[in-house]
């Protein structure tokens, strides 16, 4: 069995696999809403409060992890750390008091080990991977199954409700600013001319909350929707049904899960994309299958 720790701006998850004919198979996974990027102050560093708050979640995730007797552990870092101006000395200071060796991956490793996490569980031969993280996105243009070009875009759904929503949920005006900003970096990416990106292959909290969503609207289960679905979500006519049926899927994603769902509008608008599809793997199994690679050799 093997033990995956992934350091997000929101959340911090432990998850467990085992490896089955090759294939890595989810077991169980514990999560944690820490919601780092909230810690991070004017001059960029996370705040001793949020540094302990860090160690607090993963000393809790030691102890699981000595009581089942765990060997096999791999932990990494994305944009949480990656993006703090003091990320040294707070992986300097995490290690020491949890000794917990923590991998601060760059864009392009993040982006590259999404792909090939979500691959597993979704077959697209053509299109743009999306990961809504909580303080940047990744994409991937791919085609043939290989990796035409990625990267690493500084707004997720938390640090775009921090920097942009003044309440709950956004108003129509701030989705407006968030749609807006979002593409104005999309606009800074090279053109890829040779993919398709009518598919979108979606990876991320955010994103299986709105097919949670989309399933509770049309008592259908799926493993993807429309653009026209996603946009009909973020509609919000209905006020009080649009916060109840969040409130019946993913409480705990009440403040980011819009502010997700406008960065993926924008993205859907801009390369003029079709349709949705959620694969239930991403960063952590395609980290997890660098790993045994590695150990293999």
């Amino acid at each position: 069995m093997y033990a995956v720790i992934d350091i997000g701006s929101n959340t911090i998850r432990l998850s467990f696999y085992r490896v089955s004919r090759g294939k890595i198979v989810a077991l169980m996974n514990r999560k944690t809403v820490a919601g780092l990027v909230s810690y991070i102050d004017k001059d960029n560093n996370l705040t001793l409060e949020g540094v302990n708050t860090l160690i607090e979640v993963l000393t809790e995730h030691k102890i699981i992890l000595k009581g089942l007797k765990q060997k096999h552990v791999y932990a990494f870092a994305t944009a949480s750390l990656r993006n703090i101006a003091n990320s040294e000395s707070v992986l300097k200071r995490v290690t020491e008091e949890t000794e917990l060796a923590i991998d601060l991956l760059s864009e392009e490793e993040e982006a590259t080990f999404g792909y090939l996490g979500a691959v597993q569980s979704v077959t697209l031969k053509e299109g743009l991977y999306v990961d809504i993280g909580g303080g940047s996105t990744e994409l991937v243009f791919f085609k043939r199954n290989k990796i035409i070009y990625s990267c690493s875009l500084g707004l997720g759904s938390l640090n775009a409700y921090v920097k942009f929503v003044s309440k709950l949920i956004p108003t129509k005006e701030e989705e407006k600013e968030i749609f807006k900003y979002f593409t104005s970096l999309l606009k800074e990416i090279p053109k890829i001319p040779d993919v398709n990106c009518d598919d979108i292959c979606g990876v991320g909290g955010t994103i299986r909350a709105s097919l949670r969503i989309q399933e509770r609207l049309t008592r259908l289960k799926s493993n993807g929707y429309t653009i026209n679905d996603l946009r009909n979500i973020l509609d919000r006519k209905d006020y009080m049904k649009y916060i109840t049926n969040i409130l019946k899927t993913r409480p705990d994603r009440i403040h980011t899960i819009t502010t997700g769902l406008i960065i993926l509008n924008a993205i859907a608008t801009f390369y003029d994309s079709k349709r949705i599809y959620i694969s239930t793997y991403g960063v952590r199994e395609g980290y997890l299958q660098d790993k045994i690679l590695q150990i293999q050799e």
